[in-house]
């Protein structure tokens, strides 16, 4: 049905229209009162205590990004507990071009070149979030609050008289207020390029007015009231990265965030757009990071989460029980039975670290025969530790198995281990990433 709709713009554009406007009514808004109400004198409390703190802007802007709103204003409470005196900035109908346009929602592209969004996407958008922040008696900023006429008049006019060749590279007080705007109707376009877009100068320069007005208001925020640090999403395009901008030439430190590529997780950058430190993390951070077992075990649950399969199955039972296994592997197969011989028979020989702890060997023997006669119990009514199917269980149970031979571990009198192991380590994805010893010990 959605892509029957898309077909047609016009009634493209209506459906995402009425979406906005039920959004806005409905239950896509956090109800902090509701959340706060069995203990409305502790958050008084904090707001009271916070007063005169370390001054936050949540410069949010876009009312209608309700997942922002939700984000931001979470935000908000948690720092206001923290003691921070926190405020936000939202546009107000201000800016005649935002982030919140796009080309799929204009079939008349040349209304917009000529209206904007005042008539339509600007409805809806301001206030839904201003009840928000206002419920937790935040302080709200509207961009308009910080404009004159001559403001707009003097964007306007430049908006209006630069030549469309310089716009791209155009600079203001430090700021490059024509980058953000071209990003800002690439953006609306979905495009690469304006070359080939219809209304694309147009629309290019309503970008450049609200970048002019945008860096005004922020500046005089900004130097007006006196913050220490802004939070806002992206960091870039009109408005957001213009706030970035003037925040970063006024010496206020700058958070960005996004939706993380998994699920329920944000990427949070500071003093840089979350694109660029994409980029430029140092590689060391990850690299060279040594896992810990339950690391291990999480990772693997979410890659096999990825797609169907027998590994991690969508189905909560199954998950408990490769769950227990996992589990019984960290705390007693391996940790107990496995690792001390490993380490005394098989580390200490490749690492020069001396003569095996016969006490430790003798305690970690005794624990291996007691977990594998578990183990081998648990076989004879199964093929594989969860059911019949192969999966993330038999991975993790199987893994210090791979040492047997090097670290003598005692798995001779347990048939049915060995006949289990035997079938996983066959398995192409095990045989070829078996450890090489006689490499590593030269």
């Amino acid at each position: 049905m959605k892509r029957g709709i898309r077909r047609v713009p016009a009634l493209w554009r209506a459906s995402r229209l009425l979406r906005r406007w039920y959004h806005a009514r409905s239950d896509a808004y956090p109800d902090w009162p509701a959340i706060l109400a069995s203990e409305p004198e502790r958050w008084e409390n904090a707001r009271r205590s916070a007063a005169g703190g370390p001054r936050v802007l949540m410069a949010t802007s876009i009312g209608s990004y309700a997942h922002a709103i939700t984000l931001e204003s979470a935000l908000a409470a948690a720092l206001t507990f923290r003691g921070a005196e926190v405020h936000t900035l939202l546009c107000d109908a201000a800016l005649p071009a935002c982030a919140e346009c796009e080309a799929s929602l204009y079939p008349n592209l040349a209304r917009f070149a000529r209206q904007g969004p005042q008539s339509d996407l600007c409805r809806d958008c301001l206030w839904p979030a201003e009840r928000v922040y206002r419920s937790l008696g935040i302080t709200v900023h509207r961009y308009s609050d910080w404009l004159f006429p001559d403001d707009k008049a003097q964007a306007r006019e430049i908006a209006a008289s630069l030549p469309f060749a310089a716009i791209q590279g155009y600079e203001r007080d430090g700021i490059a207020i024509g980058e953000h705007a071209y990003a800002g109707a690439l953006r609306f376009f979905a495009s690469g390029s304006l070359d080939d877009e219809p209304q694309g100068e147009a629309v290019l320069r309503r970008y450049l007015e609200s970048a002019l007005l945008t860096a005004t208001a922020t500046t005089r925020l900004l130097r007006g009231v006196g913050f220490t640090s802004t939070v806002f999403t992206h960091g870039i395009y009109v408005p957001w990265g213009l706030v970035g901008a003037v925040a970063r030439r006024e010496g206020v430190r700058v958070a960005t965030w996004n939706v993380a590529y998994r699920k329920r997780r944000f990427i949070f950058s500071h003093d840089d757009t979350y694109h660029h430190t994409l980029m430029t993390e140092p590689r060391a951070h990850w690299e060279s990071l040594v896992l810990t077992e339950t690391q291990e075990r999480e990772l693997m649950q979410y890659l096999a989460s990825q797609k169907p399969n027998s590994l991690w199955p969508d189905n909560a039972r199954s998950r408990a029980d490769i769950a227990r296994w996992q589990s019984w592997s960290l705390a007693h197969w391996s940790k107990e039975g496995c690792e001390p011989l490993i380490f005394n028979r098989l580390v200490k020989k490749i690492l020069n670290l001396g003569s095996p702890d016969e006490a430790a060997v003798a305690q970690g023997t005794q624990c291996f025969n007691k977990e594998a006669a578990v183990l081998d119990a648990h076989l004879a009514k199964q093929p594989y530790l969860a059911g019949k199917e192969l999966t993330l269980a038999d991975f993790s149970v199987a893994a210090p198995l791979f040492y047997a031979k090097e670290a003598e571990l005692p798995i001779g009198p347990h048939a049915r281990v060995q006949e289990w192991f035997g079938r996983v380590s066959a398995l192409p994805c095990w045989r070829e990433t078996a450890p090489q010893f006689a490499a590593a010990a030269a």
